[in-house]
This record gives C-alpha cells, structure tokens and sequence, in this order.
C-alpha cells in the first residue's frame, strides 16, 4: 500500500472517530471522554508492543521526545479538538482540525528546510482560508451533528489549537520515526503519557 492510501486511510478513519465520538463526548465531557479514550487506546497498544516486542527499539532518547510529543499533541490536542467539537460539532471541528496538514507544512520547512512548491503554499493556502470561511459562515441552526454553544470565535481558537498542537507532536516525533523506532511502541508512548497528564487533571 502506497503512502498516499495509507494518509486516505487514516484521514477516514479519523473522520469515522469523529462522528462516533459525538454522543459519548458530549455526556462525559471533555476530560472524562479523553480520559477513557486514552486509557482504552493504551492498554490495546501496550498489549500489541509486548506481542511485537517493540520496545527493543525505543532508546531513552526516544521515549523523552514520544512522551513530548504526546504530551503536545495528544493531551492538549484533543483536549481542545473535543472540547470544540462539544461546542460547533464534529463537522466544524473537523474542518479546523484539518489545518494542521498546513501547519505541519510549515514547520517542516522552518525546522527541517524541506522544500514546498509553489502549488503546494497555493494548495496549503486556500485549504486554510476555506476552512475558515466554511466555518465562519456555516451558520447557527440546531441540528444533531451541527449546533453552536458558546462564543464561536473560541471555538475556532479551541480547534485551531488542536490542530497546531497535532502538527507541533507529528513534528516532535518525526526524527524518532525516521530513525527506526516500532510506531506501535512509539504510539504508546505518547498515548500512556497523555493518559497520565489527563489523570492528574
């Protein structure tokens, strides 16, 4: 499977999370979805790495920059992801979240001096604007899937967060990624480590 299916893959299923995660999100709350969300995700992860025995490639190097990058990206980026969605719905939180692709872009070439084309600042551009504009403009009915509570300014501030919190840990985690390390390991890492902070909330 090619890279890109890989990235469409992953995109629909967090999309299919989202629309799962409404109801159970809006009775707990915040904190308390998170919560059993990361408790659930670790324990399914740490039963796999032991399987697999990744650990083996986890230096100590390693696990220090996976549990930053949970740290940023799981427990303060879907802390504010779901704490937007609770106010303007999955639909609008999605398309916030879906900024990140633009941030991640930029830090890759402020941190790493990647190279991005010409089409690829258009692309980044227009898909940050649109998602503003979509959002801004998308209205305030009371639907199932789509309601507004609270100040809409922020929730874009909420989902905007989230989405450069998911870019500032994808980056964090990017050399460990590239030198090796079992992403199942890797992925637990940062999650147990999101599960704790949640836990001494």
């Amino acid at each position: 499977m090619s890279l890109e299916w890989l990235a469409l893959v992953s995109a629909f299923l967090w999309a299919g999370a989202s629309l799962l995660s409404v109801i159970p999100a809006r009775h707990l709350g915040t904190f308390a979805f998170s919560r059993w969300r990361m408790a659930c995700v670790s324990i399914m992860l740490g039963l796999m790495t032991i399987l697999s025995g990744g650990f083996g490639s986890l230096s100590l190097s390693y696990i220090g920059m996976m549990a930053i990058s949970g740290f940023i990206g799981i427990f303060i980026g879907d802390t504010c992801l779901y704490a937007c969605m609770n106010r303007i719905g999955p639909r609008r939180s999605s398309l916030l979240f879906a900024t990140h692709a633009a941030f991640s872009a930029f830090f890759s070439i402020w941190l790493f001096k990647e190279h991005l084309s010409f089409q690829g600042w258009t692309g980044a551009t227009v898909v940050f604007a649109g998602v503003l504009v979509a959002v801004a403009f998308s209205g305030s009915q009371q639907k199932k899937l789509e309601y507004t509570h609270g100040a809409l300014w922020l929730s874009l501030l909420l989902g905007l967060m989230a989405a450069l919190c998911q870019s500032l840990g994808t980056i964090v985690a990017k050399p460990v990624m590239m030198g090796g390390a079992d992403p199942i390991a890797a992925t637990f890492i940062r999650m147990i480590t999101a599960f704790s902070a949640n836990m001494g909330l």
